[in-house]
């Protein structure tokens, strides 16, 4: 691979180290709704639907959802306690309460939501309402990971990548990476555009790191994390020979078909 200019160098690692620099979110607004499952969908006498309560948290209406979701978490429905839960982690629609949160991941989890283990690992990752606790966190993201969570895989790539809980190892957060975004994580997929352009933990590799900053672009929204992934990626196409970027192009929308 030709050497290419040092500004460019220079920008994709301004723009890579802002984003290795941040911490796995505990509820983004995608990550924070627990899919509903089809025994969970039937209404309540005369009532609405816990469809409906989440549809109302993924519309921002916070109140609404909380009523919704309040009575089918406490008669101990799994999808509703993970969602009650990041109502209150985020004092959204009821005050803000870390505690009701976490015993309402762990109700939720202790029943196999997977997406509960991966939010309880970022809950003690990041220490919401305790101090943070990585070997804690570390536990939950494996237990999540094994049932193929990919906030969960993302989470234990974050854990390697920085030595949380755990030795740092960047292949082995790259792996771990790279199983979430087999799952469609596109945070995971920016960090492998991150770790292939720098040649860390993986060959160094332009061709390969443009295909995962397209793909995370494609699949972030919007934000900073999409508007860096956007940049990386178009200063990579400047830098490369027509050639290897149509290369890179194909490898990005062969990955993509078959995502």
């Amino acid at each position: 691979m030709p050497h290419r200019p040092s500004w460019v160098a220079g920008l994709l690692w301004q723009a890579a180290a802002v984003v290795m620099a941040l911490s796995l979110p505990i509820v983004p607004a995608e990550a924070a709704v627990a899919p509903l499952e089809a025994s969970a969908s039937q209404p309540r006498a005369g009532g609405p639907t816990l469809a409906q309560g989440i549809e109302a948290m993924k519309r921002g209406s916070d109140y609404v959802a909380f009523a919704i979701l309040e009575p089918y978490a406490e008669q101990g429905n799994r999808v509703a306690e993970a969602n009650l839960a990041s109502l209150y982690l985020r004092g959204r629609g009821t005050d803000k309460n870390p505690d009701a949160a976490r015993r309402l991941y762990e109700s939720a989890a202790a029943q196999g939501l997977p997406l509960a283990f991966g939010l309880l690992g970022a809950f003690y990752q990041q220490g919401e309402g305790a101090p943070a606790d990585p070997k804690l966190a570390l536990g939950w993201y494996r237990r999540g990971a094994a049932a193929g969570d990919a906030a969960s895989l993302f989470g234990l790539g974050l854990m390697y990548h920085n030595g949380l809980g755990v030795a740092a190892n960047l292949q082995q957060a790259a792996k771990w990476y790279r199983m979430a975004a087999s799952r469609g994580h596109a945070r995971a997929k920016f960090m492998l555009g991150v770790m292939h352009y720098q040649g860390r933990g993986v060959e160094k590799d332009l061709i390969e790191a443009y295909k995962w900053f397209a793909l995370a672009q494609a699949a972030l929204p919007p934000g900073p994390d999409r508007d860096r992934s956007i940049k990386a990626a178009n200063l990579i196409e400047a830098s490369l020979p027509q050639e290897e970027l149509e290369a890179a192009r194909a490898s990005a929308q062969n990955w993509a078909s078959g995502d």
